[in-house]
């Protein structure tokens, strides 16, 4: 999610020349957008094109959505003094502190990810290798077969975990407790979601759950810092663009 530099109020980005998208009220998108994004973003994508606008509150913030593949590329290898990733990702200031390698742009974040980078080297990679899958495996471990359990629900929980122990470096169990949060709920509905289907784990030979493989690659992958990564997942194939 690239930001322009205007979102700040420099330049005076002129709104009316946005891509089109809907004039609901901007509580209403944005409700839309966090609680059913699964379903609202195909549904603008069917209705406004390749190219839609959604305006969240607070105003005048504007989110430029792009669908086509030639145009995402092209927003995640722009100029990063024109797509100010760290403006785009500003509601995550509190939380991330306004230091944040996710908030700051420009000479800033390069000196920041100078200092990064060795923790993401290929050797480090490695290290970190045996802890990710203990953790995958502990994960697995506690599926019941027979219990419908959502997917997303598990999959964030094994995501929380590593960023836990690997990022942050936490072993001790009583603050791993503190800093997870409740329980993820399982699902018992029969009814799949479209967002995050859930699925059964069985018991026995062949029925292909198990522990995951061990992954051979030691090579991080990297995203440009022109564009980050949104909060909350788009539908696949989309790229956004926040703009204030």
């Amino acid at each position: 999610m690239g930001r322009h530099p205007a979102a700040r109020g420099g330049t005076g980005l002129d709104h009316a020349h946005l891509p089109p998208g809907p004039r609901l009220p901007r509580l209403v998108q944005s409700a839309a957008l966090l609680r059913f994004r699964h379903r609202f973003v195909p549904w603008l994508h069917r209705r406004y094109g390749d190219v839609f606008t959604v305006r969240l509150v607070p105003a005048p913030r504007a989110t430029v959505f792009f669908t086509r593949p030639d145009a995402i590329r092209d927003v995640f290898a722009g100029d990063p003094d024109v797509f100010h990733a760290g403006e785009a990702n500003s509601i995550l200031g509190p939380v991330m502190g306004e230091h944040s390698l996710l908030l700051v742009d420009g000479a800033q974040h390069r000196r920041a990810r100078r200092l990064l980078m060795p923790a993401f080297s290929g050797r480090a990679m490695r290290g970190y290798e045996d802890l990710v899958t203990d953790v995958a495996r502990a994960e697995v471990a506690s599926w019941r077969p027979g219990v419908e359990l959502r997917a997303l629900d598990r999959m964030n929980a094994l995501t929380l975990e590593v960023i836990l122990r690997v990022v942050f470096g936490v072993t001790d169990d009583a603050r791993l407790d503190r800093l997870r949060p409740s329980s993820p709920r399982r699902s018992t509905s029969t009814r799949p979601s479209s967002s995050a289907a859930p699925f059964r784990p069985c018991a026995g030979s062949g029925c292909g759950a198990g522990p995951p493989r061990r992954s051979t690659s030691s090579t991080p992958s990297s995203t440009p810092r022109s564009a980050s990564a949104a909060p909350v997942p788009t539908s696949p194939g989309v790229a956004t663009c926040s703009r204030g």
